[in-house]
């Protein structure tokens, strides 16, 4: 069975959880999936834990009685015995990220120039390389933030911080670039230039996707 497969049937089968169970469940999931660890024996661990407790929830348990007061102890236990995740795996993650960023303020340029030509919008490598800097530093930062909002009373505050941390990454962040970062090595763009390199990091980006 495929990575993609795996998952599906993960989705599939969770809508048979109750609320509670669901939400307990759903932790340990976005734990395992956010630890360092190969992609398709995480998603094949999640779902013989998901199987396990829908047979235990048929007779009448919770999730707290299946997996331990403890959640995640537990979870790091099995982490910790899982394969790690290959370096194809990581470059794939990073450079998913890293084209989505490139085709964020590439988009933004082309835009620019096609609706206030006036502007005369224009990037520098320094720009191209704080926007890098930044987008490397994004699936770390996210992923430890989240890893310490799972199983806690404050999820909800610590969740509300991811989201603004990760729209700030996305989309201020590459803003905030452009118009403070000193311009070294200024490149003069056009609309088809930037359109240009945003449907090749549209590619990129597409394929990377499909590749995990």
């Amino acid at each position: 069975m495929t990575t993609t497969a795996f998952i599906e049937l993960n989705n599939k089968r969770r809508k048979e959880l109750t609320a509670q169970n669901e939400a307990f469940y759903k932790d340990i999931m976005l734990y395992v999936r956010g630890s360092n660890v190969d992609q398709r024996a995480g998603e094949e661990l999640l779902l013989e834990l998901l199987e396990h407790l829908i047979d235990a929830q048929a007779r009448g348990k919770r999730a707290v009685e299946v997996f331990g007061i403890h959640p995640e102890e537990y979870c790091k236990k099995l982490v910790d015995a899982l394969p790690k995740a290959s370096i194809k795996e990581k470059a794939a993650l990073y450079g998913s990220v890293l084209s989505f960023g490139g085709m964020w303020l590439f988009g933004l340029l082309g835009a620019a120039q096609l609706l206030w030509p006036e502007l005369q919008p224009s990037i520098a490598v320094s720009h191209i390389a704080a926007v890098v800097l930044v987008m490397l530093l994004l699936p770390g930062t996210v992923l430890t933030l989240l890893k310490k909002s799972l199983f806690s009373t404050e999820k909800s505050r610590m969740e509300n911080m991811i989201w603004a941390i990760t729209i700030g990454f996305t989309w201020l962040v590459p803003i905030a670039i452009i118009y403070f970062v000193p311009a070294t090595l200024k490149i003069e763009g056009s609309f088809f230039l930037y359109g240009s390199v945003f449907a090749g990091l549209l590619l990129v980006h597409v394929l990377l996707k499909k590749f995990k």
